[in-house]
């Protein structure tokens, strides 16, 4: 089982969007057990993306010891073995002053059977991000190609690094210009963040209409450029668990 902490260094990097996407195609196409858990607490967007009906979330698992992470797991876009946890709101408040709560609830992901966990942590760094690396294997950086998403990656690493959390790379999202400049340009970021570069997403149109139709990409769009760069970093994680 591979727990994986979903970051990015502040908003608007697709992260949502690729963890989304990359959960459907290891469990629809890979055929593993996926486990996506919200917690972006300030949009949850991961849990309308997918449509879910819940009555628990997060929240009341944080509030309530006896409600275990497996009773609030959801079934998605009716693939058995793709399962949503919800977030509920204001996760900040409880965390903050007991970070260890969290990170024990997501720690019980463990106990139940999945293959990966992808976990979709808040933009930035807060309790809920160091909670969700901490209770991670390891991390997966998204960022934009642009001095702000390679300062942001830096900050995210040197986090990581106290934390001793292992990378397993670092997804450049929403990319635009010629193969050789970016080439050029990944071997320039790898060499500054100390960090792979796990794959690549193109600027892709149909990626914003998905977006404002809260549509899964790789569900709705299997063969747009864009999905077929998230398959590439899905057939990369799945390595890593078979």
């Amino acid at each position: 089982m591979l727990t994986i902490a979903v970051i990015s260094g502040k908003g608007g990097t697709g992260k949502t969007t690729i963890t989304a996407s990359l959960g459907y195609i290891l469990a629809s196409e890979y055929k593993k057990k996926v486990c996506l858990i919200d917690a972006d607490v300030g949009l949850s967007c991961l849990t309308r993306l997918f449509k879910v009906s819940y009555t628990l979330t997060l929240r009341d698992a944080l509030k309530d010891p006896a409600i275990k992470l497996a009773h609030i797991m959801r079934p998605a876009l009716s693939l058995q073995n793709l399962l949503i946890v919800p977030s509920g709101t204001a996760l900040h408040d409880l965390v903050a002053s007991n970070p260890k709560i969290l990170v024990s609830k997501l720690l019980e992901v463990s106990q139940s059977g999945v293959d990966v966990t992808l976990i979709d942590a808040p933009a930035g760094i807060s309790s809920v991000v160091i909670a969700s690396m901490v209770a991670s294997d390891k991390y997966m950086l998204v960022e934009e190609l642009n001095p702000w998403g390679i300062d942001a990656a830096l900050k995210l690493k040197s986090l990581a690094e106290r934390l001793q959390k292992p990378s397993i790379g670092l997804v450049l999202n929403d990319v635009v210009g010629w193969k050789g400049t970016v080439r050029r340009a990944i071997r320039s970021i790898e060499e500054i963040v100390g960090i792979r570069v796990l794959g690549v997403v193109p600027n892709d149109k149909v990626v914003r209409k998905a977006t404002m139709r809260l549509e899964v990409l790789a569900e709705k769009y299997p063969k747009s450029k864009a999905t077929k760069a998230i398959r590439e970093v899905a057939k990369k994680v799945a390595e890593l668990v078979s």
